[in-house]
């Protein structure tokens, strides 16, 4: 509930009220469930306590030696600044259901330790010695419980008049009165006792060692101190334990909580609510980039509730806005999808008390590239062509979502599509003259950012030419044909000369029948081939696939 602080801080001119609502203004949203306020070093923020009739928060400030105490709503809103007389600095400080406040502090003037109650409109009503020296302060079950400076024992005070009560023994620095009389002590060596109002013990919370408070059903919240820092958490009667949040290396300079769980908690100057009704939703992705036909892990388990678990998860995986998988309590998911393109992915968290929140993350589909290296191939890697349409065959950079394909190394100008494992393409025209035709690819989108790659192949459209061309027979066709010199089938000898300037003379053909001409054969400048006697005819291909007129044969 409370904690001890030491400050000699000291601030005059500005109100508490001008800072607030300068501080209201400027506060930066917090999570949904954990809202963070940052107060100014001055005036400081020194005890909270929630009261009143709407379970309104209290916050005691210091400012220029002197105590003022301001009243929010339960969202943390300022309302007014309440009078309650002139305190230096408080020593305890606590609201009861009423509105009604008690203050423990060191009158100035007598050097004496006083108890002052103050009503609603700041009227006082009573004012109190007390027997020691105060440290904290909790009212409730018809008794103001304090404890003492020196952390050894408490003693109550009647909340009507101020009368003495008794009190007993009890190791601790903050002090929280539970319903039914009971009382809590939290001590930083034995962590927190509950005592019945006679002094005997109930039961320990070990660990628990900073500010406490209690909820209305009796539970106890509280700080423990874990490997990552500070821990606010909440135990029921069984012991059982339920995070609030992680504060890490903050210090807990107090605490209160109201009537339906929600606590607040002041440290280093921020003041932290705590909404148990409100969850924090957390989104992550296996992968931000991913491929069609590749699951993506979705994982929503550090999505939180104040003192709760989350009871529900809704999920929209396919980016449209409607939550159409619901998983119940398991927080994960798994989604492959098969169409390239970034969809929000978001998840709809739900708390036990019925509050909902949603968190969001995009994933980028792409379309996987095809094995091998990344580059471009013109027809696959032919040298040669003589038609100026092309294909280009494309292997692009992991999560590339697009491609510029363009003649020109500056691209301009350029044709953008979506990446695909081919692409037609129109190559520059060029003539009789023999020049390689560059294409340039740029792909976008990709993890290393824009890549360019390129190929050439020489556009070759001239036709190749048959120089010379003559046939003789064979030594042993000679005889075959004075035997029978229509029907015999004669091998001659070819001898050809032809030439092509851009992409050399490739293949051949020798036939007797235009209509069927057989197949091509590899270029050689001597050959033979075999056929009945009669009008041979020869042509030959260059590397670019251009043909000759068809020359007929010399026979000799």
């Amino acid at each position: 509930m409370k904690s001890s602080v030491v400050s000699t801080a000291r601030r005059g001119g500005l109100s508490v009220l001008a800072v607030l609502s300068l501080v209201l203004v400027t506060a930066p949203p917090g999570q949904a469930g954990v809202t963070e306020t940052p107060y100014p070093s001055l005036p400081m923020p020194w005890r909270l306590a929630v009261g009143g009739p709407e379970a309104h928060l209290y916050t005691a400030f210091l400012s220029g030696g002197t105590t003022q105490v301001t009243e929010s709503d339960t969202n943390g809103a300022h309302l007014r600044d309440v009078q309650v007389g002139s305190v230096p600095l408080l020593s305890g400080f606590d609201v009861d259901p009423s509105g009604n406040l008690y203050l423990a502090f060191r009158d100035s003037s007598s050097n004496a330790d006083v108890l002052r109650k103050v009503g609603p409109t700041g009227t006082g009503l009573w004012e109190t010695t007390l027997t020691t020296s105060p440290r904290d302060l909790s009212v409730g079950g018809g008794t103001v419980w304090v404890v003492s400076a020196q952390g050894t024992g408490v003693q109550g005070y009647a909340d009507s008049t101020g009368e003495t009560l008794g009190g007993f023994a009890a190791s601790g620095s903050s002090v929280e009165a539970l319903p039914g009389g009971h009382v809590l002590v939290s001590s930083s060596s034995t962590g927190i006792t509950e005592y019945d109002q006679g002094g005997a013990v109930l039961r320990r919370i070990p660990g628990a060692t900073g500010p406490v408070d209690s909820t209305a059903a009796g539970d106890v919240v509280s700080t423990i101190q874990t490997s990552s820092g500070l821990s606010v958490r909440k135990w029921a009667a069984d012991g059982s334990s339920t995070l609030g949040v992680d504060r890490g290396s903050a210090g807990a300079g107090d605490l209160a909580v109201a009537p339906n769980g929600a606590a607040w908690l002041l440290t280093n100057n921020i003041r932290v609510h705590l909404d148990p009704t409100t969850p924090d939703a957390r989104l992550t992705s296996s992968a931000a980039q991913t491929s069609t036909g590749s699951p993506v892990a979705l994982d929503a388990s550090a999505s939180s509730v104040p003192f709760a678990s989350p009871t529900r998860f809704e999920w929209d995986l396919d980016g449209d806005g409607s939550f159409e998988t619901d998983t119940g309590t398991s927080s994960r998911v798994s989604r492959t999808y098969d169409v390239p393109g970034a969809r929000t992915i978001a998840v709809r968290v739900t708390a036990p008390a019925g509050g909902t929140a949603t968190a969001s993350t995009v994933v980028d589909v792409s379309t996987p590239s095809p094995a091998g290296p990344v580059g471009v191939s013109i027809n696959q890697g032919a040298r040669y062509t003589n038609d100026p349409h092309v294909t280009v065959f494309m292997r692009w950079p992991t999560h590339a979502k697009d491609v510029l394909v363009s003649n020109d190394g500056g691209f301009f100008p350029a044709s953008q599509r979506p990446v695909a494992e081919t692409v037609a393409w129109t190559l520059d025209s060029s003539g009789p003259e023999r020049l390689p035709k560059t294409i340039y690819a740029r792909f976008t989108g990709g993890q290393a950012g824009p890549e360019t790659y390129q190929d050439d192949i020489i556009l070759d459209q001239t036709v190749p030419s048959v120089l010379s061309a003559s046939a003789a027979p064979s030594q042993g066709s000679r005889r075959s044909v004075d035997l029978a010199p229509r029907r015999a089938q004669m091998r001659w000898v070819v001898v050809l000369k032809a030439a092509d300037k851009t992409s050399g003379v490739a293949s051949m053909q020798v036939t007797t029948r235009k209509g069927k001409p057989g197949r091509w054969r590899a270029y050689r400048k001597r050959s033979t081939f075999t056929g009945t006697g009669g009008r041979i005819l020869v042509r030959v291909s260059d590397g670019a696939g251009n043909v000759s007129r068809w020359k007929r044969l010399t026979v000799r």
